[in-house]
């Protein structure tokens, strides 16, 4: 560079370029040309130092934009991140409702295990109609019960086979009265087993059980 153009640089603008505040690429070819053309041009010295210092300032904004735009693409990045984030909630979501439903699924069967055995159970408090049960008294002896479902009671005892009975059951409790309660019978069932006290217009009374045959 010839030295008289290096005199006409303005000092400041050497000590910009050194602090690498105007991009030596691009501003210093135009600063060259805007020396050269003073020179040839006859630009006044405050002329040139207008240019120098609206290419100085324009510097300025391209750094600021620079740090703006870092500033946009840190935001684009974290965002991006939590969007990511995010569309990891839904997996994790999906795999609680399967959990749920796995848990229902597991609640329905037991459910269903215990209706199966609520059902069980009731049918061991069953009407005992069209069943029969054999059993002794306390006294030894034996009898058969048929309890037929119209209600009527038909059984045997040492003195025959008689049928002017009836029977009623309230759960698991069994009542029966014997011709036209002469005689009555009264127990609990347990199972396949009934047993309970009896007595007689007489006074006589007495205990008994009967088992499901």
């Amino acid at each position: 560079m010839d030295n008289n153009i290096r005199k006409l640089i303005n000092p400041q603008i050497r000590r910009l370029m050194l602090r690498k505040k105007i991009g030596i690429g691009i501003t210093l070819p135009i600063l060259l040309a805007a020396t050269l053309c003073m020179v040839g041009c006859g630009v006044s010295q405050d002329e040139y130092d207008l240019v120098v210092s609206n290419l100085a300032q324009t510097e300025q904004e391209l750094e600021a934009n620079k740090i703006q735009l870092g500033e946009i693409e840190d935001e684009l990045a974290n965002t991006q991140s939590e969007l990511e984030a995010a569309n990891t909630q839904p997996a994790g979501i999906q795999k609680e409702l399967a959990d749920a439903q796995s848990e229902l699924e597991a609640a329905n069967t037991r459910l269903a295990s215990l209706q199966k055995e609520l059902a069980d159970a009731q049918s061991g408090l069953a009407s005992v109609a069209g069943t029969i049960w054999t059993g002794t008294e306390s006294d030894g002896d034996y009898y058969e019960f048929f309890f037929m479902s119209d209600g009527s009671l038909h059984y045997k005892s040492p003195t025959g086979f008689w049928t002017v009975a009836t029977w009623k059951q309230d759960g698991n409790t069994i009542y029966m009265e014997f011709n036209d309660k002469y005689a009555e019978r009264e127990g609990t069932i347990q199972g396949k087993r009934m047993e309970g006290e009896g007595w007689n217009v007489k006074g006589k009374r007495w205990t008994w059980y009967a088992e499901r045959s």
